[in-house]
């Protein structure tokens, strides 16, 4: 079978509703055992085994549970009743509180998504009721909450190092000059 006809046959699966993860590992299996030389399904077992039998996976899972831990619970609104504290007296405080609730929580959680959804349920409305457009109001959520992706400890950072094998702590520790950078550009423009 040519590549052409697994993607055909795979984005056949995909249009008659089959589970994706499961179509992805059908054709992947395929391709391990049907076009690698002396390929068994062993190997195929084994190469599975090697990419999941990693510790720093299992921090994943974990930061996802934080998130919704603090997502459910106080410990967003008080970091952002704290933020707010803090930039009450400059004039713009709450769009700054915004932002800096949205690095701050994406620094625990690790995930712009839980960010963006843990700040965003509570500071959108205030922002609104506080007299900011909603174009301004979902615009400082949307562009802090994505602030994520590089403020370490972040997940895509996490499965990067774990794809390419590169170090982590190394990762980390180079996304703060430019998560600070940005964090920075954000409250020039808030």
């Amino acid at each position: 079978m040519s590549a052409l006809g697994l993607l055909a046959v795979v984005f056949g699966l995909l249009i008659l509703r089959q589970n994706v993860i499961l179509t992805v590992a059908m054709a992947t299996a395929f391709v391990h055992v049907a076009m690698a030389k002396k390929s068994a399904v062993e190997f195929l077992i084994q190469d599975m085994w090697f990419a999941v039998d990693r510790e720093v996976l299992l921090s994943i899972p974990m930061f996802l549970l934080s998130g919704a831990v603090m997502t459910r619970g106080a410990i967003a609104a008080r970091l952002i009743d704290i933020m707010t504290v803090l930039t009450k007296p400059i004039p713009g405080g709450l769009g700054l509180s915004c932002i800096l609730s949205c690095a701050a929580f994406a620094a625990i959680s690790g995930s712009s998504v839980v960010t963006m959804l843990a700040v965003g349920t509570i500071m959108y409305p205030a922002l609104l009721k506080a007299g900011y457009d909603k174009s301004l109001a979902l615009g400082a959520i949307a562009s802090a909450g994505t602030l994520g992706i590089i403020i370490p400890p972040s997940i895509p950072l996490l499965l990067y190092g774990i794809t390419t094998e590169t170090s982590v702590p190394k990762l980390f520790l180079a996304g703060f000059p430019p998560c600070v950078r940005l964090v920075v550009a954000h409250l020039s423009r808030g």
